[in-house]
């Protein structure tokens, strides 16, 4: 898995933190559980599939 991480620079950085690209990324679970910890997550799929 190949990970790559952006930080925005204005008008971005005051709304959005961090940008993250995941390739390859194939986990060994169904279903992903995470601890609450007040951030949002917006994900987008890029690779195709629904």
């Amino acid at each position: 898995m190949r990970m790559t991480t952006h930080a925005p620079d204005r008008p971005w950085s005051g709304d959005v933190q961090a940008i993250f690209h995941y390739a390859d990324f194939v986990p060994d679970h169904a279903v992903e559980r995470v601890v609450p910890t007040g951030h949002v997550f917006v994900l987008f799929a890029l690779d195709g599939q629904p």
